[in-house]
């Protein structure tokens, strides 16, 4: 599979695989869609650096503001694993469009995309540096901060051990930034938006990791 799928994104495949999930035709830019996940799921980096290269994330961001959840949830899908890898593919999703397209969704009416939405958020917070994770923080004006403590009320055990250690992470922001003991402190922040009372409720859990992670 992963021979296959390299030898696609080596060719000249991939650009009009990409093309194609802008098409208006339905019977185009479905099946583009769903290769490009699987491709996007693939190990090397490499690969889907060649993905981002061709513009995939201008076609995801589009097919987000489609009509269709199972759509949307294919692309959120594909916008995870970008998320889920190194530095530099997770600061090219957070300076798209995408970004705030995905952080708005966290809203949606439909409980899956809400989820789904906060597992590329959660991928991207865990995985970018110190530098990458305080531009998201000051991009969002702390709305990241209040997504991820509304999160913590989903049943879902592994996303919400994603959502605690992004929460960890972003505490962790306090001592690179120097902002402990200030106004601006993030875990000052957290609280007011009543963060601590969460983590109190996910102190009774039943599942034992998220009871020892709170």
């Amino acid at each position: 599979m992963e021979e296959r799928i390299d030898e696609i994104a080596n060719g000249e495949v991939l650009p009009k695989i990409v093309e194609c999930m802008g098409s208006v035709d339905i019977s185009l830019f479905v099946p583009a869609l769903r290769c490009i996940g699987n491709i996007l799921s693939a190990s090397d980096p490499d690969i889907i650096e060649r993905c981002l290269w061709v513009g995939v994330l201008d076609k995801l961001v589009n097919l987000l503001y489609q009509s269709n959840s199972n759509l949307i949830k294919e692309a959120l899908w594909a916008l995870s694993n970008i998320t889920a890898g190194p530095v530099n593919h997770i600061e090219r999703f957070v300076t798209s469009d995408c970004f705030e397209r995905v952080l708005f969704m966290t809203e949606n009416k439909n409980i899956e995309l809400r989820k789904e939405s906060l597992f590329v958020l959660c991928n991207a917070l865990t995985g970018a540096d110190s530098k990458l994770l305080a531009q998201i923080y000051n991009m969002t004006d702390a709305k990241i901060l209040h997504t991820l403590i509304q999160g913590t009320n989903f049943i879902d055990n592994k996303l919400t051990m994603f959502i605690l250690d992004s929460i960890e992470e972003l505490l962790k922001l306090d001592s690179f930034l120097h902002i402990e003991n200030t106004e601006r402190s993030i875990k000052l922040i957290f609280e007011r938006l009543k963060g601590l009372d969460a983590l109190d409720e996910l102190a009774k859990h039943p599942n034992m990791d998220i009871y020892n992670k709170t």
